[in-house]
């Protein structure tokens, strides 16, 4: 039999509820898309945004210690390619990630106040800046 996960919540009303799953529950499905035009081929996969579980499990594994947001599509995927020409790229959301070093001014293309203002923010991107800048300050420390 598979094991049962069982929680109590809080709902309004000062009232608790007890909230129970079968384990492990199905993801929900990928949706793929693939379209084609002038020779160019686009591929894409689109899933559900991970869950802590997932970033602990699937994602620190691939991406080593960074800190994540706390919205990631992990399981995204856009592959645009030329074949006669043989070119192909893909881009992943752990990929960028790994990349991403937001402590280094080099990685902006212009000074960033000038674009700042412009880029969307979930709700706790201030926090995981945060994060994501005390753990490039430990990455940073000398062992002797």
């Amino acid at each position: 039999a598979a094991p049962v996960m069982s929680r109590r919540i809080q709902v309004s009303g000062g009232e608790s509820i007890e909230v129970r799953a079968t384990m492990p529950l199905s993801p929900p499905p990928v949706k793929v898309s693939r379209h084609s035009c002038h020779g160019w081929e686009f591929d894409s996969r689109k899933g559900v945004m991970w869950t802590h579980g997932d970033l602990d499990s699937r994602g620190r594994a691939h991406t080593g210690e960074i800190s994540f947001p706390d919205a990631v599509f992990g399981d995204n995927r856009l592959t645009i390619r030329h074949p006669s020409r043989g070119f192909s790229i893909t881009f992943e959301p752990l990929e960028a990630l790994k990349g991403c070093k937001l402590t280094d001014p080099s990685c902006f293309c212009a000074p960033k106040r000038d674009f700042e203002p412009s880029i969307p923010k979930v709700s706790y991107a201030d926090q995981w800046l945060k994060r994501s800048q005390a753990v490039e300050e430990w990455a940073e420390v000398k062992k002797p």
